[in-house]
């Protein structure tokens, strides 16, 4: 080729050496046709599904409560859930469960082996979310049965994961119940107790109607002991002293009756307030224990059963047809590469030789 040449020169260049250049990609889709028959067959299984709501894990409301659950998971439980399915612990799983040091072929007593295995798996096995947002895990293996069998405990231990999380997380919070509830039971007695000292101290055991029927009572014996009274004024006026005598006792009676009811009167009025203030606080915290025990209760319904952390849409299912290699691709993609060097190879060696740059570069 001259100095000023042209692509019309390059293409004449690779037209009269195109014998070699074909010779040469022959060569390579042989070779990597061959090559290509020793590389093993991979065979990959998918299982698809939602991640469930967190709703389902919390327990049934109470009373007036109202609930409103979601089935299905959103953004934030999907993210949960790839975070799991990403784990160590589920990698640790599957190397455990499936003997991978053994079926990868990896030394589990090499320092590295812990790691060349989970490098090894981690290149097989694929957590993605789809178009969808839904989760997928695939699994490729040189056996098909295997692949589908890692890919399905592979769901199952990301949904073993997210209810044993809920699950420590309920019995923390059944913990914090019984702390409450022992807690208040404590206080509930000691209010009690001084609720019972106070209404024997004071003789008040229904403030209510206590006071009511002390409103009763009082003006009755007041009218009582004005009448009696008058009759003794009477009497001892134009009376006979029988009668005298009776009504002085009557008088003294109803004297009697209105200073003892005066005094209970008086020792009602002084703790009143007082027994009227334990048992609003004595029913406040009935209230409060009950409701907690309620709660309790059926938070430990909800910590004993399982509930539904994933939604599967699909089970992974015995891969037919493998996934890789492509043969064909190999060998058309090889063969294309080599052409290409081939052609690029000729225009160097005819820049050298026409620009004799290997003189110069050996000078």
């Amino acid at each position: 080729m001259s100095k000023d040449h042209s692509l019309i020169d390059a293409i004449s260049l690779l037209y009269k050496n195109r014998k070699k250049i074909i010779v040469a990609c022959a060569i390579a889709a042989i070779g990597s046709a061959i090559i290509s028959l020793f590389l093993p067959n991979y065979y990959q299984a998918s299982t698809q599904f939602y991640p469930a709501s967190s709703d389902l894990a919390k327990p049934l409301p109470t009373g007036n409560e109202v609930l409103n659950r979601n089935y299905y998971g959103d953004s934030r439980d999907l993210d949960r859930v790839l975070t799991i399915a990403h784990s160590t612990e589920l990698q640790e799983y599957l190397i455990r469960t499936f003997n991978l040091y053994d079926h990868y072929d990896v030394d589990s007593t090499n320092k590295k082996g812990a790691i060349q295995v989970a490098k090894k798996l981690q290149k097989l096995y694929k957590p993605l979310k789809t178009e969808y947002d839904a989760v997928e895990l695939s699994v490729e293996d040189v056996d098909p049965e295997l692949s589908a069998k890692m890919a399905n405990a592979a769901r199952d231990k990301v949904s073993d994961i997210i209810q044993t999380v809920v699950k420590e997380s309920q019995k923390d919070l059944l913990d914090t119940y019984e702390s409450n509830i022992d807690s208040k039971e404590k206080g509930l007695r000691v209010i009690s107790d001084s609720l019972k000292r106070m209404r024997e101290k004071f003789e008040i055991f229904n403030p209510v109607s206590q006071g009511k029927t002390y409103g009763e009572l009082l003006p009755g014996v007041e009218a009582s002991l004005s009448k009696a009274e008058a009759k003794l004024q009477s009497y001892k006026l134009s009376g006979p002293r029988d009668s005298v005598r009776v009504y002085n006792v009557k008088v003294a009676g109803f004297k009697g009756q209105l200073e003892s009811l005066n005094k209970r009167i008086e020792k009602y009025n002084d703790g009143y307030t007082l027994v009227a203030t334990l048992e609003r606080e004595k029913d406040i915290f009935t209230e409060k224990l009950s409701k907690d025990k309620e709660k309790y209760k059926q938070l430990k319904v909800t910590y004993e059963s399982p509930f539904t952390s994933i939604h599967v849409l699909q089970k992974a299912e015995t891969p037919i047809i493998k996934s890789r290699p492509k043969r064909s691709l190999i060998v058309i993609g090889v063969s294309f590469l080599t052409g290409l060097l081939a052609c690029l190879f000729l225009l160097l060696q005819e820049q050298f030789r026409e620009n004799k740059w290997l003189e110069k570069i050996t000078k």
